[in-house]
């Protein structure tokens, strides 16, 4: 008589979750709904919360109200207050954003407080702190100033090209 085999266990698939409290360790989720979410070493992609801790953990997408990532990755965040502790984001709009040793593509911020931080574009009212960036906010508008001017001219230009024919 032959041992009937052990199966595979599955691979557990991203779910959707809705509550109050959501702690996930070591998993993943496509949609999480909840007042307070906890995620250590955890992959999310749709985050909406009250209050949002990650941990060496990423995040596509996230909504919330207070924000803090220690460790992790960050695709778009929105928040009142973002905190992000060696860590990385792409694009963060937040009423006070905060970022030590971290680094982000564009900050749109009121206030923003950084501390060892590279950003690629700043907008922010008020920075404090040391940072990097590749364009703050005055050099975002040279740079959009000159960008509008430029393809203002290559327009004006090929309509007086064709003109001619």
């Amino acid at each position: 008589m032959e041992p009937n085999p052990v199966p595979e266990p599955e691979a557990a698939s991203p779910t959707n979750i809705e509550a109050e409290v959501v702690n996930l360790s070591q998993g993943a989720a496509a949609h999480v709904r909840a007042e307070v979410v906890r995620a250590t070493q955890s992959a999310l992609q749709h985050v909406n919360a009250g209050e949002l801790e990650v941990r060496q953990g990423a995040i596509a997408q996230a909504t919330a109200d207070l924000l803090r990532v220690d460790q992790g990755a960050v695709g778009a965040a929105q928040a009142n207050t973002l905190t992000i502790d060696k860590g990385v984001v792409a694009f963060v709009s937040a009423q006070q954003a905060a970022l030590v040793n971290s680094r982000a593509a564009i900050v749109v911020a009121p206030h923003a407080d950084l501390d060892a931080a590279r950003v690629g574009v700043l907008l922010a009212r008020s920075v404090e702190g040391s940072v990097t960036t590749v364009l703050d906010t005055r050099q975002a508008a040279v740079a959009g100033f000159a960008a509008g001017a430029a393809i203002g001219i290559v327009l004006w230009l090929g309509r007086l090209w064709r003109g001619r024919d």
